[in-house]
């Protein structure tokens, strides 16, 4: 399959490499005009993509879009144009909110999103470290892609374990409700995932499930307070190495994403 990832980020590089290895072709579209990028994942072997070929957008089979939730407009402005109506977009980033101002440049296009709790980071510009295993579930966005499960497989494949959902909207509300949960505080306290796991910092987060249910109830999601804790400290130990994007925007002085994740609720 020929895929186009835009963003190369921790997750995107993740995502690309993972794909790559998996036998299909894999090109990237980033911020810079470079023709060609160079990726490592943890220890493995380097891997050659071309990178901002529009010839290669148009020719995508699908595209991964691995961008932040702020960028998503900007970047849809500047290569719908190349991308044919009929090719499958997979959205993957935190928060909600974005894909809903960027409506009308979608309308008709089939759109998913994915959702992820593997955990990744950026050691530099050409390295991923994979540092939690987790699960992707994926599923349709419009009525265009309620029929594209086969694309769960392919995810599956190239980086286990991903399933898909129809209901795929359930599943966003969970992971950003754990990203509420973990996020923020890491970038607080200016810690990796797991050092969280102490009680005091255990007790923030099962206050904030205890808020965050009552939000998603409300709003006619499926939610359970002790549920939700039990997997916010599942994710905290699967990725304990890892620290959150937030984490690494407010070191780094970037913008955060704390507005379509606490914001949204």
């Amino acid at each position: 399959m020929k895929i186009t990832v835009i963003g190369l980020g921790a997750i995107g590089s993740l995502f690309a490499y993972s794909l790559q290895k998996a036998g299909h072709q894999v090109s990237v579209w980033t911020r810079d005009n470079a023709l060609s990028k160079t990726l490592k994942l943890d220890e493995h072997e380097t891997l050659n993509f071309p990178a901002n070929n529009t010839q290669l957008l148009e020719q995508a089979d699908l595209v991964l879009i691995c961008t932040k939730s702020w960028q998503l407009q900007n970047v849809l402005e500047q290569t719908l144009v190349f991308i044919p109506l009929s090719t499958p977009i997979v959205i993957s980033h935190n928060g909600m909110g974005a894909i809903e101002k960027a409506q009308t440049l979608l309308d008709g296009r089939p759109i998913l999103f994915a959702t992820t709790t593997h955990g990744a980071l950026k050691k530099d510009a050409e390295t991923a470290l994979h540092t939690g295993i987790g699960q992707t579930v994926i599923g349709p966005y419009s009525k265009q892609a309620l029929n594209l499960e086969n694309l769960a497989q392919i995810f599956d494949s190239a980086l286990p374990n991903a399933v898909w959902q129809t209901n795929i909207k359930q599943a966003l509300w969970n992971k950003l409700a754990i990203n509420c949960c973990i996020n923020p505080l890491t970038a607080i306290f200016d810690c990796k995932n797991g050092e969280l796991d102490t009680p005091d910092r255990l007790q923030i987060i099962e206050a904030l499930c205890d808020e965050i249910t009552q939000v998603m109830l409300v709003e006619d999601y499926k939610a359970d307070s002790g549920t939700l804790f039990n997997t916010a400290k599942a994710v905290i130990k699967a990725t304990s190495a890892n620290y959150s994007s937030m984490h690494q925007d407010v070191s780094h002085q970037r913008v955060t994403e704390i507005d379509i994740l606490q914001g949204i609720y």
